[in-house]
Order: structure tokens, then C-alpha cells, then sequence
């Protein structure tokens, strides 16, 4: 890798990319254990979720599905969002659905506004575990539900 923060950065993102050219889930938790956590949220009708580090928005795009609920996607990889646009789009999903593309830490949102917020497989989008916790709590409305994967 190289000393230059901008070519390291892109080095990591193509990299990443080419890993997970041939999967939907971007993280390491299985399709069945998805379902499963999101049969527990309950989400009420009208509700809003974001998801940091969403990768290719599944996810998203299965709450969306599940609850009707509206959603935003972040993430840094630029390729990820596309394909995540598509799989909106082809779900019939595309109009529930903003996605991001930056570094979560430097994006202005509000606070207290989501009724569910996730990052599973992406806390380093915040640095580290805790900062995660803290970040995505002040995110969610009171009684919201924060969930939260972390591989180390």
C-alpha cells in the first residue's frame, strides 16, 4: 500500500470490492439470522431506518419489503451503492430508499429521528465499537432499536 492516504484509500475500496463481487450480504452474518433479528424489531408503520456501512443495501431493501419503511443507506464504496441502487430499483423499493455515498462522521443527521438504526460488519465507519454504540444511539428516537454487528 502506498504512504498516500488517497491511493491507500482506493486500493482498500477496489480490493473490498473485488471481494465481494459475488455476494449480497456484506457481512458476516447469514441470511437466515437476518430475518430472524428483523422478525424482532417491530417496526411501526411509517417507520424510518438507516444503515451504516449498508454495503449493497440488503438489508435496507428487505426491511423496506418486511415493514414498508423508509431508509438510508451510507457507505464509502461507490461500486456497492450502484449495484445497491439497482437491487432498489429492481425490488421496486428505489422511491423508500436514500443512499449515501461519504464517511458517515462528517454527514449532518438528525438526531433522534430513526426507529431503527444498524452498522453490522462496519464499525470501523466510526472507528471503533463504542464510538459505533454512542453514534447510532443518538441516532434512534426513544424506544428505538440499534443493532449492531462487530467482527472483533
Amino acid at each position: 500500500m502506498s504512504s498516500k492516504p488517497g491511493v491507500e484509500r482506493l486500493s482498500q475500496s477496489k480490493f473490498t470490492t473485488i471481494a465481494h463481487r459475488d455476494h449480497t450480504i456484506l457481512n458476516p452474518i447469514s441470511s437466515e439470522k437476518i430475518d430472524r433479528v428483523f422478525a424482532l424489531l417491530d417496526l411501526p408503520s411509517g417507520a424510518r431506518v438507516i444503515d451504516v456501512g449498508c454495503g449493497k443495501a440488503e438489508m435496507l431493501v428487505r426491511l423496506i419489503e418486511r415493514f414498508g419503511c423508509t431508509a438510508i443507506g451510507v457507505d464509502t464504496n461507490p461500486h456497492f451503492l450502484a449495484e445497491a441502487r439497482a437491487r432498489a430499483f429492481d425490488h421496486g423499493v428505489a422511491g423508500q430508499i436514500e443512499l449515501l455515498e461519504g464517511d458517515v462522521t462528517k454527514m449532518k443527521l438528525a438526531s433522534e429521528t430513526f426507529d431503527a438504526a444498524l452498522c453490522v460488519g462496519a464499525t470501523h465507519a466510526y472507528g471503533d465499537l463504542a464510538t459505533t454504540l454512542k453514534s447510532l444511539r443518538g441516532l434512534v428516537k426513544t424506544g428505538g432499536k440499534v443493532i449492531v454487528g462487530d467482527g472483533l
